[in-house]
């Protein structure tokens, strides 16, 4: 991020426009990301300390993993994920935690 951030501070008047925004879009990207790597370790610094309450209720596992993935694809488009659900599945969860889960490994 600050070496792209960089790049355009002492490089812009030596960029097109459409790599300058490519590189925008990589330091709101990467911003994004971090404030997302932040806002988990506040979470489970909460989690701890006892300071969060689970939300716990019963949720079909396919819709909560359909719903982690939807939000991968609306991010990027390199990338194609398969998911396959062969039996209904009822899990008692905290269905925004263990979506913010699987977003965070895949």
């Amino acid at each position: 991020m600050s070496g792209n951030a960089d790049t355009l501070l002492h490089n812009s008047d030596c960029l097109d426009e459409d790599t300058k925004r490519q590189i925008y879009a990589d330091i709101y990207d990467d911003s994004e990301w971090l404030t997302g790597v932040v806002e988990n370790l506040l979470y489970v610094t909460r989690l701890n300390d006892g300071r969060l309450k689970l939300n716990l209720t019963d949720q079909l596992a396919d819709e909560v993993i359909a719903e982690a993935v939807s939000h991968l694809c609306r991010k990027s488009s390199e990338h194609t994920i398969t998911v396959q659900c062969e039996d209904l599945l009822l899990v008692r969860m905290d269905a925004q935690l263990i979506i913010q889960v699987l977003v965070n490994l895949i």
